[in-house]
C-alpha cells in the first residue's frame, strides 16, 4: 500500500490510537512499538487483499470524485437550493412585538400572559420577536418548554419552528421537491389560526 494512500494512513493512525490506549492500560513503550508495527503489517495485508482492482491495481477515492453521478448530485443540490432561495427571499415575514403578543394571547391561558412575556423577555439575542415568535410555536403552549427552547441556538429554534420539513430532510440529492412551500404553507397556517 502507498503512503499516500487514504487507507494507508486510516490503517496507520487507528492502531497508532489502539497503541497509545495500551500505554495507558498496560504502561508498556514495548506495546506501542508492537502496534506501530502491526498497523504497516495490516495495512499492506489490506493493500492487497482488499482495495486491489482493475487495471490501476487501487481503488482511488478520485476514481469516485470524477464519476457523473457524483457530480450530479452536487449539481442537483445546488439547484435546489438556489430555487429555495429565490422562493425564501421573497416569502419571508416581518414580525413584530405586537405579533409576539398576539400569538401568547391566542396560546395561553390570561392568566400565564405575564409570566410567558418575562420568559420570552429572557432571550435578547439577534432577530429578538423572530426567535420568540418561533419559541411559542414550537413550546405549543407550554410555558416550559419556552425555557428548554431557548437553550438551543437562536438559528437552531427559528429552523425547527420555520422550516420543519426542510430541516428532517437536510439539502441531499435526495430532498423531494416542494418542501420549501410546505414549510411556507405550514407557519402561515399556525401564525393564522
Amino acid at each position: 500500500m502507498e503512503r499516500s494512500s487514504p487507507y494507508y494512513w486510516l490503517f496507520v493512525a487507528a492502531f497508532c490510537a489502539l497503541g497509545i490506549m495500551s500505554i495507558v492500560v498496560i504502561r508498556g513503550v514495548w506495546s506501542a512499538i508492537g502496534m506501530g508495527a502491526l498497523a504497516v503489517l495490516l495495512a499492506g495485508i489490506a493493500d492487497v487483499v482488499i482495495w486491489r482492482t482493475g487495471k490501476k491495481g487501487r481503488l482511488s477515492l478520485n476514481d469516485f470524485r470524477n464519476t457523473k453521478e457524483f457530480r450530479a448530485g452536487f449539481e442537483a443540490t445546488d439547484r435546489a437550493l438556489a430555487r429555495e432561495k429565490a422562493f425564501w427571499s421573497t416569502h419571508h415575514r416581518t414580525v413584530t412585538r405586537a405579533d409576539v403578543e398576539r400569538i401568547v394571547r391566542r396560546d395561553f391561558p390570561p392568566e400565564q400572559f405575564d409570566s410567558v412575556i418575562a420568559v420570552l423577555d429572557e432571550y435578547t439575542d439577534r432577530e429578538r420577536d423572530r426567535v420568540q415568535l418561533a419559541a411559542l410555536k414550537l413550546a405549543d403552549g407550554n410555558l416550559a418548554r419556552i425555557r428548554e427552547v431557548f437553550n438551543s441556538e437562536w438559528r437552531d429554534i427559528l429552523a425547527d419552528a420555520e422550516y420543519p420539513n426542510s430541516m428532517q430532510y437536510g439539502h441531499g440529492p435526495n430532498r423531494p421537491e416542494g418542501l420549501a412551500e410546505q414549510d411556507w404553507a405550514q407557519y402561515q397556517a399556525w401564525f393564522e389560526r
